[in-house]
This record gives C-alpha cells, sequence and structure tokens, in this order.
C-alpha cells in the first residue's frame, strides 16, 4: 500500500507552540524502548551508553497511553521501535490507546521489510538516512513512507552549546521514557533527573519543570536577551531525581548526564560553523589528543578551505587545509594548547564560509573525542 497523506510530523514540528504563553502541549515523543541496532558514537540520547536498556512492556503503554489520552499527535521512537519483541502487537491499538490524531514512527529502517505491512497504521514513517541503509531508504520511497527530507541524516556533537540558550522547536514536543514525562524532546540527553512521574495534573506538573537549554546540544542561539533560557537551579535536580518512576523500569538504565568534559560553542543549527567556534577542553586533558570530525557540504568551487587552531594567547598553533566536500579527521596536541597557557581555550577559525542558502556556513563539527596519545 503507497500512502499519500500529508505529512502530520512536520506540523507540529514547526509549529510556535514552544513559544507560547502558557505552554500548549500538543505532541509527543513515546519512547518504545531504548535498544538499537546502531552504535553512532554521537547519539544524542546516548543510547550506546544505557548499560541495561529494556523494551516497555504494553501495561506500561497503556497506562500513560490513558494519561496521554486525547494528545494530537504521537510520534513512536526510541531506540529502535522496530526491535521491541511485541511490536507487530502493539502497533494496531496505539492510536485507540493514546486517542490521538495523527501517529509517526521514527526508525532507522532496518528492520522495515519485516513490519513493512504495518505501515499503514501509521499517518508518516520518518527513516533515518544512513549510508548502509539505502535499500530501506528506497523501499520507503517507493512505499511513500519515508517523509524525512532528502540527504543523509546529521548527528550534532554532544560537546556543542550556545552562548546564549534559547528555547527551540524540540519543545514542540513533550517526551515520555522511563516512566517520566519531559518537558522537550531532547532533555534526557542532558539532565535525565527532570522528568517528572506521569500523574493525572501533568499538565499542570510539567508547565513548572524548568528548560535545560543551558545545557543542551541542541540549543540555539537566542535572537535578543529576552529569550535567553538561564542555566538550572542544581537543587531542583535532586527533588526531582527523588521522584518514583513507573514500576518496574530500572532506574540503573538512565542515559547518563550529557558530556561536560569538552563544550563548544558558536556552532549553529545542525552544528555548523561560520568562521569562529571556541573549543573549552578539559585542564586534564593536556596529555591526550582531540579528534575533531569535520564535514564539508558547500559547493566544490569554494574549496579549498582552511581551518586555523589558536590557543588561549591568540598564537596559532595549528592550520590544516580542507580540499574537497566530505568528512575529515583533525588531530590535535593539547599539550600545544593547554600547557602554560592558563584557561584550556582552542579558538577554530575557517577562512571562508558560503552564503547562498541564506545561512553562514563554514564547516559542520561532527564529533569531538579525546584519545591516548
Amino acid at each position: 500500500m503507497k500512502k499519500t497523506t500529508e505529512n502530520k510530523y512536520f506540523d507540529y514540528w514547526l509549529s510556535n507552540d514552544y513559544f507560547k504563553t502558557p505552554r500548549h502541549y500538543r505532541a509527543l515523543n513515546f519512547y518504545l524502548n531504548t535498544f538499537c541496532n546502531k552504535r553512532c558514537p554521537e547519539c544524542a540520547v546516548h543510547i550506546p551508553k544505557i548499560k541495561t536498556p529494556e523494551h516497555y512492556s504494553i501495561e506500561y503503554i497503556e497506562h500513560a497511553a490513558s494519561h496521554f489520552f486525547g494528545i494530537e499527535h504521537v510520534s513512536i521512537t526510541g531506540g529502535e521501535p522496530l526491535l521491541h519483541p511485541q511490536f507487530k502487537k502493539i502497533v494496531p491499538h496505539l492510536k485507540n490507546w493514546f486517542g490521538c490524531g495523527s501517529l509517526t514512527l521514527e526508525s532507522n529502517g532496518y528492520k522495515l521489510k519485516r513490519y513493512k505491512g504495518l505501515m499503514k497504521y501509521f499517518d508518516d514513517v520518518m527513516i533515518s538516512h544512513y549510508p548502509d541503509n539505502q535499500d530501506m531508504v528506497s523501499l520507503a520511497k517507493k512505499m511513500g513512507l519515508d517523509g524525512r527530507p532528502d540527504g543523509q541524516t546529521l548527528h550534532v556533537t554532544t560537546a556543542r552549546r550556545a552562548r546564549r540558550p534559547s528555547i527551540c522547536r524540540r519543545a514542540n514536543f513533550l517526551m515520555y521514557v522511563y516512566g517520566r514525562v519531559y518537558p522537550c524532546a531532547c532533555v534526557p540527553s542532558g539532565y535525565a533527573s527532570l522528568g517528572i512521574p506521569l500523574t493525572e495534573n501533568w499538565r499542570r506538573e510539567i508547565a513548572e519543570v524548568p528548560m535545560p537549554c543551558a545545557e543542551c546540544c541542541f540549543a540555539e542561539e537566542a535572537a535578543d536577551e529576552t529569550t535567553v533560557v538561564p542555566a538550572i537551579d542544581k537543587d531542583l535536580l535532586s527533588l526531582h531525581r527523588s521522584s518514583v518512576n513507573y514500576p518496574g523500569v530500572r532506574e540503573e538504565s538512565r542515559w547518563p548526564e550529557l558530556r561536560d568534559d569538552i563544550k563548544i560553542y558558536g556552532l549553529e543549527l545542525d552544528s555548523w560553523m561560520a568562521h569562529e567556534a571556541i573549543i573549552h577542553a578539559n585542564q586534564s586533558a593536556g596529555e591526550k589528543v582531540l579528534r575533531i570530525h569535520i564535514e564539508s557540504h558547500i559547493p566544490e568551487e569554494f574549496h579549498p578551505l582552511t581551518l586555523s587552531f589558536m590557543n588561549a594567547r591568540n598564537d596559532n598553533i595549528d592550520s590544516f587545509i580542507i580540499r574537497s566536500q566530505g568528512s575529515s579527521w583533525i588531530r590535535l596536541d593539547l599539550s600545544k594548547y593547554i600547557a602554560g597557557h592558563g584557561e584550556p581555550r582552542i579558538t577554530m577559525y575557517c577562512d571562508k564560509i558560503y552564503t547562498g542558502s541564506g545561512r553562514n556556513l563554514g564547516v559542520r563539527v561532527c564529533s569531538l573525542i579525546y584519545e591516548e596519545k
């Protein structure tokens, strides 16, 4: 069966609900599990680091659905939802359980062929585009299933921070995972303990939970001071951490707090940098190497690009030439940047930017990884 419905997911993704006061809660990201068959090194929700991943029971799903009943849109995600051992049994009932008007499946597509007969129960199917799953992406396209835009799925570095963090469109979606409700679709990748137990008063209670944009790798730069989201009071975290989860959900399976051993400021949406970005390394990392994975997607005629790296005194320490589009790995000996120069800060400078897309684009910073020399 070929689906021809309009993409409901983006109706909610592109809405302005996140800026409304009081907050509008119309869309929900619902985690069916925390298992995945990929090990993306910069997974924004730290799935590869979960020691005890789990599939959530039908009782767990029905309990949550009874509280969220009537919400307009539900997006089924994970982990990888198609790995759930009861996926075939669960899917036909989801719309009735949640009482939702539209239902989306988010998947990496590797198991799509096995369950293609169940796709009729979804209004949208969002397949991640990876180099090794293009056969499944093609199958989804032929079936009229894949609502994701063309082009490879982009991961952002979890070290990314905004200088003046602002709430973004990810707050158009609530999230439910670990038996807790979160005020946006990306909270668990930062402050896992900010979720609240699901009660009949969840709409009122979630409105009182602060947004964690100051520590979120997806946070965007505020247009002005009035939209800057302040850092969260750490005392609030202990209050939420002590609250009770849904029975049977393993406490130890929680995502870890967002990595804090390295930060990069100055990246824009999807981890693009313009001319400059600032890397704050850990002082104790002076005897290590920093590997930086970058991608260049700007037109070939703008190449070569020169990336320069300076220490805290603005001494030019390293330079690298990016000769064409594609991926590159850069290795920095951190002892040359940290030792004797006080603050472990590195300025990364790109000599050219492309403005033809309406944005100032240099290179994408995909990941930053410490390694032993």
